[in-house]
């Protein structure tokens, strides 16, 4: 019961990153309000940033994925 509901709270987790990627890659943060966070000052913005939105999209697009078909077996 647990590990299911754990599996679930993930799934949403690993959902809202990738739908935070996937946004920058399609290039529509312009109808989202921009957010930020303590953490968004520290970070450091990568050379290549589309190479990076690519990169992160299709790994917690895969992930998201995997996890969907965890929770539904």
């Amino acid at each position: 019961m647990l590990l299911d509901f754990a599996s679930y709270v993930l799934l949403v987790m690993i959902f809202y990153d990738f739908s935070l990627h996937f946004i920058e890659l399609m290039g529509w943060q312009r109808f989202f309000v921009p957010r930020r966070n303590i953490f968004s000052y520290y970070w450091p913005v990568p050379n290549n940033r589309k190479n990076y939105t690519i990169f992160w999209t299709a790994y917690w697009g895969i992930a998201f994925v995997l996890l969907l078909i965890y929770a539904c077996n």
